[in-house]
């Protein structure tokens, strides 16, 4: 069997990214 990256992790890291991009895009609605 080949080991991959858990699912658990990449879940994490694409919760991440989507918080940082919602929180870019607040503080880019702020004058």
């Amino acid at each position: 069997m080949v080991k991959k990256p858990s699912q658990q992790a990449l879940n994490r890291a694409a919760v991440t990214v989507e918080q940082a991009e919602a929180l870019a895009q607040r503080l880019a609605d702020k004058p």
